[in-house]
């Protein structure tokens, strides 16, 4: 406890969920379904503002269960109707890589994009 806060770490959240009484359980399913639908919520203004074919969430969280289901649902009820169907939400299955991948994609296809640089290499 800090500051009248209790802490709480991945690994606790998932052995509850495990193992965790019926009660215990519930919290945390509550809990999680909490955490999905504010990001949920967020997925849905960058789709809303940016309208991206794919959206790739990575973490730990990914792993409990129901969560990405609970994402997708928040979103569903926070997108414009206008975007309905356009996009696709999924966990990452690269690993704690993701980013850096992505960036490393992104830099060469902008690389290759352009002429001058593409003869350079």
């Amino acid at each position: 406890v800090k500051d009248g806060v209790y802490e709480i770490d991945y690994a606790a959240v998932t052995a509850l969920f495990s193992n965790g009484t019926e009660e215990q359980k519930r919290v945390i399913d509550s809990a999680v379904h909490e955490v999905a639908f504010y990001l949920g919520a967020g997925v849905a203004n960058l789709i809303n503002t940016v309208v991206p074919d794919s959206i790739v969430i990575q973490g730990e969280i990914m792993q409990l269960p129901h969560f990405i289901e609970y994402v997708r649902e928040s979103c569903a009820q926070n997108i414009h109707p206008l975007f309905d169907g356009l996009y696709t939400i999924s966990p990452s299955t690269i690993g704690k890589d993701a980013v850096l991948l992505g960036a490393s994609v992104s830099l060469l296809e902008e690389l290759y994009a352009d002429p001058y640089l593409a003869a350079q290499t």
